[in-house]
């Protein structure tokens, strides 16, 4: 690196030169077209006035290793030219602030100007600065359109969430209603408080869910997404990595809604009464709730009658076998066992069911069972650090194929276990948003799962497929 020249001329050309290429005057002569746009879009978009600023910064640093050449050649552009400026002007030159306001009208800014316009200005070199502002222009442009790109991409997926949200809010307004009106259902009303108890709490914890996954949310929870906005194809898989979630939750709740809605209408009780014992449906009603009702609605006409006349029968036995609690996929499995032949038949068919479960990971507690081709395992689990949610493992049937072995059932467990608590571990780290997203790749499957809201130690989805799964063909 050349020594610098101690030439008082040479040093006030230095002082001007590298003045001229401090970091905001090279933004803003490089965004001069393009400010308004730049300071709309960075006051959203935090990441993206950082990499202006990289690109700028990129630019300012391969400029400065060329400011001894330009002051060489400005300093020799004054050659046989009379200047006019003593060692006092150079040293108030040196010793003011360009930055400071008024400055132009100084006698330093005068003279600033005199040598940037006349000499400096002279300099190749200097004229050659010319093409790096403009490729640095062109980055810069181009962060910007690829921020606009993804600010228009939000927009369209945030209406299609906002859809599929408010699709889910006004089934839940009609549900909440719905439910309300249950005991005033005629002949049946007075026995119907298990169904307000655990519908209400079912559509308060879809409803909580689902309130987390509006348009607005998606866009709350791009704004703190890692966008390059070099590359709109790696920022719209980021975007929708934050996007399925929520639309998933929004589809899945409106499945769940949907359910309530058709198993709660007046002709369903009218039918009900009109060929049940209405004293011993409240048995049925009251010991098993909900999943109770809407596994007995899944039975034929016939098999409907049969299983209410016998509950007060077959109760204490049933309920060892499938406890209050249990999905309503799992009562119905025991369901049509009870309604096998005559009475001594459901009897003998619920004392044959399996009771095999498989086998728990360390310090991990079913909540419910489902039984998979005569195997249970859990449809919901908890640890010291975390829980699941009820609904999220409803995929596991479906993943593991055909007619499951109790060892296949015990691995895919075991693997999601592990998925899942490595997934809360992600969540902690990563100060516990709300709908978190992760993907997990295990021995077998690729696993997504959704974990925490309001704070809570939950998760609320785990797939590795559905029926891509490859624990299908494991």
């Amino acid at each position: 690196m050349a020594v610098p020249n101690i030439d008082p001329l040479w040093q006030a050309f230095h002082f001007i030169v590298t003045t001229e290429l401090s970091e905001d005057k090279v933004a803003k002569l490089v965004l001069r077209g393009e400010s308004t746009r730049a300071s709309k879009l960075t006051s959203r978009w935090k990441g993206l006035k950082d990499k202006l600023k990289a690109v700028v910064s990129g630019c300012v640093e391969q400029l400065k290793l060329q400011v001894t050449a330009v002051c060489d050649e400005a300093l020799a552009e004054t050659e046989g030219i009379e200047i006019g400026l003593g060692t006092d002007d150079y040293r108030e030159l040196l010793d003011s602030a360009p930055a400071r306001e008024g400055f132009a009208g100084t006698r330093p800014g005068q003279t600033y100007a005199y040598l940037l316009d006349q000499f400096i200005s002279q300099s190749g070199t200097w004229q050659g600065f010319g093409q790096a502002y403009q490729k640095t222009a062109a980055q810069c442009v181009l962060l910007l359109q690829n921020c606009e790109e993804v600010e228009a991409y939000i927009g369209q997926l945030r209406g299609q969430q906002e859809k599929e949200y408010l699709k889910c809010a006004d089934l839940i307004t009609l549900v909440h209603k719905r439910i309300a009106e249950l005991p005033s259902e005629p002949e049946v009303g007075g026995i119907l408080q298990p169904l307000v108890h655990g519908c209400g709490k079912l559509l308060g914890d879809t409803r909580s869910v689902i309130d987390l996954c509006t348009g607005d949310m998606l866009e709350v929870r791009c704004r703190r997404l890692p966008f390059g906005f070099t590359d709109f194809a790696a920022d719209k898989d980021l975007i929708t990595s934050e996007m399925w979630p929520l639309i998933a939750f929004c589809q899945e709740g409106y499945i769940t809604l949907k359910e309530l809605w058709d198993s709660l209408q007046p002709p369903v009780f009218a039918e009900l009464r009109s060929k049940v014992t209405v004293k011993y449906l409240a048995m049925l009603l009251n010991d098993l709730g909900w999943p109770g009702f809407r596994a007995l609605l899944a039975l034929n006409a016939a098999d409907q009658v049969k299983l209410v006349a016998r509950w007060p029968d077959l109760r204490t036995h049933f309920l060892s076998k499938c406890p209050s609690g249990s999905p309503a996929e799992e009562v119905l499995q025991w369901d049509r066992l009870a309604v096998t032949g005559e009475l001594v038949d459901g009897w003998a068919a619920i004392a044959k069911g399996t009771s095999l479960e498989i086998k728990l990971p360390h310090q991990c507690t079913a909540y419910g069972w489902v039984t998979i081709n005569g195997t249970r395992m859990p449809r919901a689990f908890s640890t010291p650090s975390f829980a699941t949610d009820l609904a999220c493992m409803k995929h596991c049937k479906q993943e593991l194929g055909a007619k499951p072995t109790p060892q296949k059932m015990e691995a895919y467990f075991a693997e999601l276990f592990g998925a899942c608590a490595q997934a809360v571990a992600a969540w902690n780290n990563n100060d516990r948003p709300d709908m978190y997203p992760v993907i997990l790749q295990g021995a077998v499957a690729r696993w997504r799962i959704v974990v925490g809201s309001n704070g809570s130690r939950t998760v609320h989805h785990i797939d590795s497929g559905y029926d891509k799964s490859p624990w299908i063909e494991h």
